[in-house]
């Protein structure tokens, strides 16, 4: 990301970035298929008629991937996101890095794909204004940082590029890097609180909602999963409020304790297990929000990483 004064100047993806998407997408869909077709040819044995269902003439098409990576470099294009490709000479700096096991590989030479993300951003940033602020975002800990941050080494790459490496930031997350831009403002933590405990019924409707697509993305190559409920008990705690920038509008970050109630239906390819049941989940959940003050209504939820939504007890 390239920073402005007012937040994100623009947004860059490299390349590697998306091909990697596509392929774990690609991953998921065989699994899912092949799970399908598997129920489908299980079903058909019992005799069941699945033309009822109109699967077995749809299984052709099911069988394609293409439109998801037609669809994800479309939306990457509407919204403005630049994709950002590794230089010419690559594959040589690849090899030289890899065997002199300098960073971001590892003392074994691993970390092609690290690699190839790191010479992506090199050459934007070379591309770019001495004093340009740009923002670099990943979890990947053993790759690109260290104690203090980014990695020493990678420091040095950034200067060599003809950049300030003081302007060069390193977030975790994204949510770390939005919190970055706010200004706390603890007068109004208590406004914010009041209005959560008052809205509370129909924002934990609201997050049910996200949960559920989280849960279906974890368990979806199994079949159906569906979040029954988040148990009456859940709080909703807010944690810090700052203003946003040039807006009178509030960041708020919250922490969301909760019993998910979820049920999935479904064959797992893995443990050659058919799934059928309700399992309970208790979490944490980070999330964010913006309060409007105009509209005094907390909006634009999102739900923070979460670990895993793995359950601690089989209900049924």
């Amino acid at each position: 990301m390239r920073r402005s004064r007012d937040g994100i100047d623009q947004l860059h993806v490299p390349t590697v970035v998306l091909i990697e998407t596509v392929r774990g997408y690609d991953r998921h869909h065989r699994q899912a298929f092949a799970a399908l077709s598997k129920s489908v040819r299980q079903f058909e044995r019992l005799r069941v008629d699945m033309e009822d269902f109109q699967l077995s003439e749809d299984l052709d098409e099911l069988d394609e991937t293409d439109p998801y990576e037609n669809w994800l470099r479309e939306e990457l294009a509407e919204h403005e996101v630049h994709l950002c490709d590794p230089p010419d000479n690559a594959l040589q700096e690849l090899i030289n890095r890899a065997t002199l096991r300098s960073p971001p590989f590892d003392a074994n030479g691993n970390g092609f794909r690290d690699g190839v993300l790191w010479l992506s951003i090199l050459r934007f940033v070379g591309d770019q204004l001495l004093h340009t602020p740009i923002v670099f975002v990943s979890g990947d800990h053993r790759a690109f940082w260290s104690d203090n941050g980014l990695d020493p080494a990678l420091v040095a790459d950034i200067a060599t590029a003809g950049t300030n490496p003081a302007q060069f930031r390193l977030f975790d997350t994204v949510s770390s890097f939005v919190r970055s831009l706010i200004t706390e403002d603890p007068a109004v933590h208590n406004d914010v609180a009041d209005l959560v405990e008052t809205e509370l019924p129909q924002l934990l409707v609201n997050l049910e909602a996200l949960l559920s697509g989280r849960v279906l993305g974890i368990y979806g190559a199994f079949g159906e999963a569906t979040i029954l409920n988040i148990g009456g008990d859940s709080q909703l705690v807010v944690e810090e409020v700052g203003a946003l920038e040039n807006t009178n509008d509030f960041l708020v970050s919250l922490t969301l304790d909760c019993t998910l109630l979820v049920e999935v239906v479904g064959y797992d390819p893995d443990a050659d297990l058919y799934l059928d049941g309700e399992w309970r989940i208790d979490r944490a959940i980070p999330v964010t929000g913006v309060w409007d003050t105009n509209q005094q209504a907390l909006d634009n939820l999102t739900i923070g990483q979460i670990d895993d939504l793995y359950p601690q007890e089989v209900l049924v």
